[in-house]
């Protein structure tokens, strides 16, 4: 599935994740660049990142479900083992 393809390729340059949000954190705005302004910017992705991980990988899975059953069948395994 697309999941299983992005581990395979990432950080190569068919790595379609280069530029992903999850990168945002090594790139403090130009306004907030001071040592303040660095850590207010880390801590704003640090709270919201989880957030935005979730709704992007729930998309991604549930958008393309049949590239990715294996990898809903994993999710759904791990969900109930926890539960």
């Amino acid at each position: 599935g697309g999941h299983e393809r992005h581990h395979k390729v990432a950080g190569t340059p068919r790595d379609i994740d280069r530029d992903a949000f999850f990168w945002a954190w090594e790139r403090t705005p130009a306004a907030l660049d001071f040592p303040l302004g660095s850590v207010l910017w880390a801590s704003i992705i640090g709270a919201g990142l989880p957030v935005l991980y979730i709704l992007s990988l729930g998309y991604c899975l549930l958008g393309n479900w049949r590239n990715n059953i294996r990898e809903l069948g994993f999710f759904g395994a791990n969900l109930v083992s926890m539960a």
